[in-house]
């Protein structure tokens, strides 16, 4: 072998020994960076609410998609940390009325992610006219007052409040109401009470507001009024008493409701018929039931007629 061909061979085995190790240190230089960029990551995340913007003014969003699944691809590093506070998937209502819209939904999502995938990539959204209307007040007492009492009066203010929601909600409002429990109470009330809007059915219509949204309610009770027969009690039987009167022949007198259905008359003391010879007038009192209260005449006139 020639000093030439000796020399040929040792120059191709220095350049293939040069490419080999610029082989290494190219694996090694791009394996450090690498591990200093980290490896691109393609994730998803789901459940990230749905908001909106430019929604118009007296529109109101009644129905619309609640949350997305968002798929972001990036390198690792870009996601360390990120929760689904650090996105927001939106709608854009520019322009849209009153009505059911199908909306390409938008997300914004940190520096160094991109968006890959919305699903689902449209929302529906529903959109209502924000009204005001004006409704009466009416009031609902609920339970059996105490020791046998009724509700005597009742005053409420305000009389009439405004309402204000969706057109939908609005329309199907029937009255506001409030509720007020009167179980066993006797004595005077002097509350705030809530008002509720409700349809024909007293079911409460949700969604919208009440100005203002109590009501104060004074109640006063008593005992229930009833006009009773007067009986007049005769002692001592005389054949020569022809006839007899009694004014008034009933009386009004007021007391608990149980005691006032017991009662069929309002009986007079006794008057005896030996005492008397001719026509005669008088003022007999009555005997009232233990619990029982006359509302104005504690006696009735009797007057008795005898034959000559």
């Amino acid at each position: 072998m020639t000093e030439k061909t000796k020399f040929t061979q040792k120059l191709n085995f220095m350049r293939v020994l040069s490419i080999f190790l610029a082989l290494v240190l190219w694996f090694y230089v791009t394996g450090e960076q690498r591990q200093v960029l980290g490896f691109e990551l393609t994730l998803t995340f789901r459940d990230i609410p749905v908001s909106w913007r430019n929604l118009g003014e007296d529109l109101i969003v009644t129905e619309m998609t609640e949350s997305v699944s968002l798929t972001m691809q990036g390198m690792e590093y870009a996601f360390d940390g990120l929760t689904p506070a650090d996105m927001e998937a939106y709608v854009d209502l520019q322009g849209r009325g009153e009505n059911r819209h199908e909306i390409k939904i938008n997300a914004t999502v940190p520096r160094g992610l991109t968006v890959v995938g919305i699903q689902p990539p449209q929302a529906i959204v529903v959109l209502d006219e924000l009204v005001t209307a004006q409704v009466n007040v009416t009031p609902l007492y609920r339970g059996t007052p105490g020791d046998g009492m009724i509700i005597d009066e009742s005053d409420f203010s305000p009389r009439e409040v405004f309402v204000r929601g969706p057109r939908r909600q609005v329309d199907e409002i029937h009255r506001v109401v409030f509720n007020m429990d009167v179980e066993g109470q006797t004595s005077s009330l002097n509350q705030e009470v809530r008002l509720h809007p409700v349809d024909n059915r007293n079911n409460i219509i949700e969604d919208v507001t009440i100005s203002p949204q109590e009501a104060i309610v004074w109640v006063e009770f008593k005992y229930p009024r009833r006009d009773i027969p007067v009986e007049v009690v005769l002692t001592g039987q005389d054949d020569r008493l022809r006839s007899h009167t009694v004014t008034p022949s009933s009386l009004t007198v007021e007391g608990p409701r149980y005691l006032l259905d017991e009662i069929s008359t309002l009986k007079t003391e006794e008057i005896d018929l030996a005492q008397h010879e001719e026509d005669v007038s008088l003022e007999v009192p009555l005997e009232f039931p233990s619990g029982i209260q006359p509302v104005e005449h504690e006696t009735v006139n009797v007057r008795l007629f005898f034959n000559s």
